[in-house]
């Protein structure tokens, strides 16, 4: 699939966003996979061209989560992914989140109708928890090719998207959105009213951050990962402003209350430093978030002081409750106060 960007990045995250490490180097060109050092998750897109996947692999190599495809255009089986379902399982056996897709044909109302029910029937017995999504381009120009040109039945285009959202939401399903490029999102889908409906991802290769407000980015079409096969992988990206990180990073919506008050001072040499900066500069920010993310999956050992620093609810360990908590800071839902002015 073929994808374009967007998504609102906190004035926080500004100054990091030229530094990230397969964007520098042209994110159309990525030669190689770099595990993201900011805080950001890391994923990838899959189906059945990219034939047996080692998601194991993939998940040492930096796959934070993925997006299957489960097949394309009406509930027929022949139309099925042929991998969709070793890949769901693969994700689930691997501990890594994913979502499902499938590639629209739809021209109307009844194709939309089949096509969630081909969704419903390929993910029975799964647990999509990064959402459904519905695949929105015509790549092969098959909708043009059927006196459906995409740019003069954009309204139409726009209610198949709300439409099949809403027979997923009606079957239980409330992670739910559309894939398009950043042209489909302004040329013609209605960008606002799909996202009163649902989430966005976007596909946008060739630039440093994303276009437009989205929930997931599609960033390159050039990657390589461990344990998938071929070369030419699409990447995706999901902020920490994003309505899935908690998912992706394993942050509870509402992290539990700490017993102590939640902040504190640690001495480094002769200064002393709030808990949650944890490389000590003064602020508390999308740095320390993935230092306490690489501490809990084990990519990193803090030690000493900055272990003290990491360990924000003051419990003895570094955990998912110390990057909620870091997390919320950043996002301004909380301030990580000294211990003596914080509200217990």
């Amino acid at each position: 699939m073929r994808k374009k960007i967007s998504l609102k990045v906190k004035v926080i995250l500004a100054s990091f966003l030229l530094t990230f490490v397969a964007v520098t180097a042209g994110v159309g060109n990525v030669e190689t996979y770099a595990i993201d050092s900011q805080g950001r998750c890391q994923g990838v897109d899959v189906s059945s061209y990219n034939a047996t996947i080692d998601w194991n692999a993939a998940k040492a190599d930096g796959i934070d989560f993925a997006i299957i495809r489960i097949g394309f255009g009406d509930d027929d089986f022949n139309q099925d992914d042929s991998m969709a379902i070793a890949n769901m399982a693969g994700c689930e056996a691997a501990g890594i989140p994913y979502g499902v897709y499938i590639y629209s044909y739809a021209i109307s109302e009844k194709e939309v109708i089949s096509e969630a029910n081909h969704t419903l029937r390929m993910i029975k017995g799964h647990n999509p928890k990064l959402g459904i999504w519905y695949d929105m381009e015509d790549a092969d120009y098959y909708k043009d090719r059927h006196n459906f040109n995409p740019y003069t039945h954009g309204k139409q285009l726009t209610n198949f998207c709300i439409q099949f959202m809403d027979l997923m939401k009606a079957n239980g399903y409330s992670t739910v959105g559309v894939y398009a490029n950043r042209d489909y999102f302004t040329s013609v889908l209605d960008y606002d009213a799909i996202r009163d409906n649902g989430l966005i991802w976007l596909a946008h290769w060739g630039i440093s951050s994303p276009s437009m407000d989205c929930d997931i980015w599609q960033y390159s079409d050039s990657g390589k990962v461990k344990g998938i096969p071929g070369y030419g992988l699409d990447m995706d990206m999901i902020y920490p402003d994003s309505t899935l990180y908690h998912i992706v990073a394993g942050i509870p919506t509402e992290p539990e209350k700490p017993s102590e008050p939640i902040g504190g001072e640690v001495l480094v040499g002769e200064r002393t430093f709030r808990r949650g900066d944890v490389n000590h500069d003064n602020t508390i920010d999308v740095i320390d978030l993935a230092l306490v993310k690489k501490s809990i999956l084990g990519k990193t050992t803090l030690e000493g002081e900055t272990f003290s620093l990491a360990d924000v609810n003051n419990d003895g360990v570094i955990d998912v409750i110390d990057l909620a908590l870091v997390k919320k800071h950043i996002l301004g839902k909380i301030d990580l106060l000294y211990k003596e002015n914080v509200d217990e």
